[in-house]
């Protein structure tokens, strides 16, 4: 946005009051109704469509590759040390099927 709007939380605050009042919805509407006016709209026949799918031909990752391995916490363990065990609770629950 450009400076002269103010800044971005007052903007941002603007933006919220305006939601909740429901500005953008009756703009919408006479959007509708003055596009109606001048060139007609088939009021019998709607249609609504919508994904929400990754684009199958959307290209690479858009972020930088990590700085170390995935296998970080995979690492073998030397022949000094022990394997740690997560603290296990008094009273086990069974798992039904």
């Amino acid at each position: 946005m450009p400076r002269e709007f103010g800044s971005g939380s007052a903007i941002h605050d603007y933006f919220q009051e305006w939601t909740e009042s429901g500005l953008f919805e009756k703009l919408w509407r006479l959007a509708l109704d003055e596009y109606d006016e001048l060139v007609g709209i088939d009021w019998q026949w709607q249609s609504w469509d919508g994904a929400l799918t990754k684009a199958p031909l959307g290209g690479g990752k858009n972020r930088p590759q990590p700085d170390r391995s995935g296998q970080t916490g995979r690492q073998t363990i030397g022949p000094r040390r022990r394997r740690r065990r997560a603290a296990r609770s008094r009273h086990r629950r069974r798992e039904c099927a």
